[in-house]
């Protein structure tokens, strides 16, 4: 089907009848530039419209399409005009199925890149511990943050004298209140890694992290039944927070 051909056959057909093209579309009840684009072959009528050009006009819908009256040489391709418009059109219509799946998988692509990057980005940080309160130093000791979980793996702790340790403490400050992570005997101490958030299932809320690594202790107690206080420092080393790992 020409579109150039079917406008020029209505713009002939209007002429036969002396029609201009206002004439034209007050009887299709339309604008003149509709009648306009047809003839320039923009776009052809619609079904209804071409039902009212055939009632005007006095000639097929096939042969509005086809562009020409139907004579022996023609009729063939004439009668088969409109099978050939419903094989285009569900060409057409499974080409905009194939489209619209492109377009939804590659939204659907971008939205799962959206949500793996923030579901990832700066999802494990490390922090190195450290502190000293003039008698005792620690060391070798690391804070590690995830999404869901957290960890405190206590490393060395060191002293200027040979004052031994009897118990620890380590906790944290929130709100003038200490949130005990580990209260025990000090053989045990660096032996552990302590849990200290999973989903907020524990006594640590994922919203204490920032809080925790910010106001984080240990007192140790000693057989001179002294207690010395070490406020610990969070030092960040390391952060999965670029944009291409």
């Amino acid at each position: 089907m020409n579109n150039k051909k079917t406008g020029k056959f209505i713009s002939e057909l209007r002429k036969e009848k002396n029609w201009t093209q206002d004439d034209l579309a007050n009887e299709m009840f339309l604008d003149r530039a509709t009648i306009s684009k047809w003839e320039r072959g923009l776009y052809i009528p619609s079904t209804d419209h071409l039902l009212k050009l055939h009632k005007l006009f006095n000639v097929s819908v096939n042969e509005i399409l086809y562009g020409e009256r139907l004579n022996s040489e023609n009729k063939d391709k004439i009668n088969t005009i409109s099978s050939e418009i419903l094989e285009n059109n569900k060409k057409k219509g499974k080409k905009t199925i194939i489209a619209s799946s492109l377009v939804f998988l590659l939204l659907l692509l971008i939205a799962f890149l959206v949500y793996y990057f923030f579901s990832t980005y700066n999802s494990i940080n490390i922090y190195v511990l450290d502190g000293y309160n003039g008698e005792f130093y620690v060391e070798e000791s690391l804070l590690c943050t995830t999404k869901k979980q957290g960890y405190i793996k206590m490393g060395k702790i060191k002293n200027n004298s040979d004052l031994n340790i009897k118990k620890v403490r380590l906790y944290y400050k929130k709100d003038s209140e200490d949130k005990m992570i580990y209260s025990g005997p000090f053989h045990y101490f660096g032996d552990q890694v302590f849990l200290v958030e999973y989903n907020g299932k524990t006594s640590f809320i994922s919203e204490d992290i920032d809080n925790l690594k910010n106001n984080l202790y240990l007192d140790i107690l000693c057989e001179n039944d002294e207690t010395y206080i070490i406020k610990l420092n969070s030092i960040a080393s390391y952060s999965d927070s670029s944009l291409i790992n």
